[in-house]
């Protein structure tokens, strides 16, 4: 990363905790292992851990600051509600009234983000359903709206938030075998808008199935075919986009699905225990 000259990270989790530790990095504000424990279950590791101190090291000492980012939605944080609240009354104070008429009936109603991703995908009726997302869409519409510069950074995060926020009501309202192509579809539009925001280059941390250049994807569970993230960064970046991936002969996965020996054939039988280099 440091002789390649990669200053930006956009990770498979979500924005409103990253901006968490994107502060954490940049100012070592924030306790780092209870925001490590907010990430997805598969990150919750010590070597993720030693990711962030190393960043945190790195930037204590150096000018040309790594920053990093959350690519996801689907645990937006009160963080971001808070954050375009903020943004409103300090900008557009004569907005406040408008936006909170919009904002404040959509707040997460729940500590345990999780939990409330759960009662709104699996409870609310689809009807209310749409009332949620026509009041996240007038949110966006609203901060997009206020008049701004071009240039204007604190605007275009608070945008950035108020799209999150759409999303995962957007997202949450689909049939299950829709959220994966609507999933990867915001997280390639992220990736991309982080990269023109930082104005530098991307590493975009995820699974193996979203950093892949793989059109047509396909899950069995739920049954989804669809144009993933790395696809998306291909089409856009061509030769420029790289992805590297990780694999392994055996194990456990993700979820406790027991993966047995690869099969000769396999290009995973070469890091098998008998035949690793």
């Amino acid at each position: 990363m440091e002789e390649l000259g990669f200053r930006a990270i956009a990770f498979e989790d979500d924005w409103s905790l990253g901006t968490q530790l994107n502060e954490y990095v940049l100012t070592g504000r924030g306790d780092l292992r209870t925001l490590v424990r907010q990430l997805s279950k598969e990150s919750r590791t010590h070597e993720i851990a030693e990711l962030f101190e190393y960043l945190r090291a790195y930037n204590s000492t150096h000018r040309d600051k790594v920053r990093f980012a959350g690519a996801e939605y689907f645990a937006t944080r009160h963080l971001s509600y808070d954050a375009i609240d903020e943004y409103v009354g300090r900008r557009a104070p004569d907005r406040l009234s408008e936006l909170r008429r919009s904002l404040n009936p959509i707040r997460p109603t729940m500590t345990d983000i999780g939990d409330y991703v759960q009662r709104y995908w699996r409870e609310v009726p689809a009807a209310d359903k749409a009332s949620y997302i026509a009041k996240a869409e007038a949110v966006h519409d609203l901060i997009a709206d206020l008049p701004h510069r071009a240039n204007d950074r604190d605007h275009a995060i608070t945008e950035q938030h108020a799209r999150q926020i759409r999303s995962f009501y957007t997202a949450f309202s689909l049939p299950e075998a829709e959220i994966w192509a609507y999933r990867d579809a915001r997280a390639a539009e992220n990736v991309r808008w982080w990269h023109g925001f930082t104005r530098n280059k991307v590493i975009y941390w995820a699974a193996n199935a979203h950093t892949m250049n793989a059109p047509n994807l396909r899950f069995v569970t739920p049954d989804a075919t669809f144009k993933n993230v790395g696809t998306a960064l291909r089409d856009w970046y061509g030769d420029r986009y790289r992805s590297l991936g990780c694999t392994f002969d055996r194990g456990t996965a993700f979820g406790g699905v027991d993966l047995p020996p690869a099969k000769p054939d396999w290009f995973e039988h070469r890091v098998s225990p008998t035949h690793a280099y």
